[in-house]
């Protein structure tokens, strides 16, 4: 299980340090332009007060715009699952199915490691890549706190990405469910990226009407604090969003341990259904 670890961890040092960089160097620059919004603040709030109301829920609501948390979430927060969620969802559905279309995944369980073994290896590796990730962005967020009017302490800027690490886990688990589900990574990538977005939109609706705040408590974002969090993290939700995680995680073991296993490539719906057929076919007999 520690090669299996070292090894996922290995593959992704790109992609930590690329989104990492990436998104701590955009956490810096929004937390300096802090002080710029608050000089422009009664100008802001007129064109605000003019804006559609479809437009200013698209960026978060209009309360509080200008207090620390209710700027990291409206300029920064509100959008990250929509960023990282391409990474996490494309790393999450490629944790298994893309080792298994190139032909590697075969070779790699035929090694005197169980499968279990295998799975946790990968989860543990991607979890603490993803951890990684935000840890660089939280450093390149607390930084320049000091020289910014924004100064939240570096402790309380730690719950908004705790609660984006708990959302962005569960798409990551819900794509490698769906890879295990569907006939191909592509197949899963999308299907998790629909219920990303319909989640994402479904928050916009609750803040337009509140009659969809009841089926929005139904969807992930429903229960995603953003940057509103440095007031104080709901553990609930936290841990809530976890469990899902851990639940979608140990039905994907369960599917990987009764998997076949294909040599290469990915299957079409048709070859995939087919194949469901003759499997159900030799259990039934």
């Amino acid at each position: 299980m520690i090669a299996i670890f070292r090894h996922t961890i290995s593959r992704s040092k790109v992609q930590i340090l690329a989104w990492g960089l990436g998104m701590a160097l955009l956490g810096a620059y929004m937390v300096m332009f802090y002080d710029n919004l608050m000089g422009m603040q009664d100008t802001i709030q007129q064109m605000i007060e003019n804006y559609p109301k479809e437009l200013v829920a698209f960026v978060g609501g209009a309360e509080g715009l200008f207090s620390p948390g209710g700027y990291i979430n409206s300029y920064i927060f509100s959008y990250l699952p929509l960023i990282l969620g391409v990474f996490v969802i494309l790393a999450g559905s490629g944790l298994l199915a893309a080792d298994e279309e190139s032909g590697v995944l075969d070779l790699l369980i035929s090694h005197p490691i169980s499968r279990t073994r295998f799975f946790l290896g990968r989860m543990l590796g991607f979890s603490i890549a993803l951890g990684a990730i935000l840890f660089i962005m939280w450093v390149g967020f607390v930084a320049p706190m000091g020289s910014s009017g924004l100064n939240v302490p570096a402790l309380d800027m730690a719950f908004p990405f705790l609660s984006l690490f708990a959302l962005l886990l569960l798409f990551a688990t819900l794509g490698l469910l769906f890879s295990l589900l569907l006939p191909s990574r592509s197949s899963a990538a999308m299907a998790s990226g629909l219920v990303l977005v319909v989640s994402f939109f479904m928050s916009l609706m609750s803040r337009l009407d509140e009659s969809m705040e009841a089926i929005n408590r139904f969807t992930p974002y429903g229960y995603y604090q953003g940057g509103e969090a440095i007031n104080g993290i709901e553990w609930g939700w936290f841990l809530g969003l976890i469990g899902v995680s851990i639940v979608t995680s140990i039905l994907s073991w369960w599917l990987f341990l009764r998997r076949d296993i294909r040599i290469t490539g990915e299957r079409s719906w048709l070859s995939f259904l087919r194949f469901q057929r003759r499997k159900s076919a030799g259990v039934n007999a």
